[in-house]
């Protein structure tokens, strides 16, 4: 039953993987204008993450 939501999950991670690794040549071989790369997902230490926290309006001086 979970193999199927498994197999997805394998199969979006490993295209983010490969866009991430695409730009990331790109931005190596010195193209200009190359996009940022997508933020984690799910980032780890969600309250003390700068990124995440300037995202959702967080007082970082708070933490």
């Amino acid at each position: 039953m979970m193999k199927p939501i498994f197999s997805l999950n394998h199969t979006w991670a490993m295209k983010k993987g490969l866009e991430s690794l695409l730009l990331e040549i790109r931005r190596r071989k010195g193209e200009a204008n190359v996009p940022a790369p997508p933020p984690p997902t799910f980032p780890h230490n969600i309250t003390s993450n700068k990124i995440l926290r300037k995202q959702l309006n967080l007082d970082l001086a708070s933490g």
